[in-house]
């Protein structure tokens, strides 16, 4: 009993336990794969949901990894990239051409559906913040209503701010 109230506590203590659990095959840019630390270690994940073939991804992406590389991204946040590829060619390429410094959802993981489904939204680009307990703190899509990526990088500027 005491061994499972252990894990238990364990768990609830284990900074974003949702991406703990499902996302685990994680890539860079050059396709070498990821230490899944990357992604757990800071107190916020941007889930970023795009695709090359997507114009307003392509107009937004910049600005992101502007934001990632001026506002402490890859230690006060980090970026993970669920593609809308055609294929895994295509999203390392648009990987490179943008210069995400973040990391990928390596393409065709069984966990790419789920994640969108829990972070998600209608369309792309769509961009989604949580906290280190997986919980969403802002996102692209308010109440149904588009908001934009853009607006959810100005609230979370705004959070980054205050600390």
């Amino acid at each position: 009993m005491l061994a499972s109230f252990t894990r238990m506590f364990a768990q609830e203590n284990v900074q974003h336990p949702y991406f703990a659990q499902s996302a685990k095959a994680l890539v860079t840019a050059d396709g070498k794969k990821a230490a899944q630390d990357r992604l757990l270690k800071p107190p916020y994940t941007l889930i970023y949901f795009s695709a090359h073939w997507c114009p307003p991804c392509r107009t937004f992406t910049p600005d992101l990894v502007k934001f990632y590389n001026e506002n402490g991204g890859g230690e006060k946040f980090e970026v993970l990239f669920v593609s809308s590829d055609e294929d895994g060619v295509k999203m390392l390429g648009y990987m490179k051409e943008m210069t995400m410094p973040w990391i990928a959802l390596t393409f065709g993981s069984s966990k790419t559906n789920e994640i969108k489904k829990k972070y998600g939204g209608e369309g792309i680009p769509c961009l989604t913040v949580v906290d280190g307990k997986d919980e969403v703190v802002f996102h692209s899509y308010v109440e149904g209503e588009y908001v934009g990526p853009r607006h959810v990088l100005d609230q979370f500027k705004g959070l980054l701010d205050k600390k």
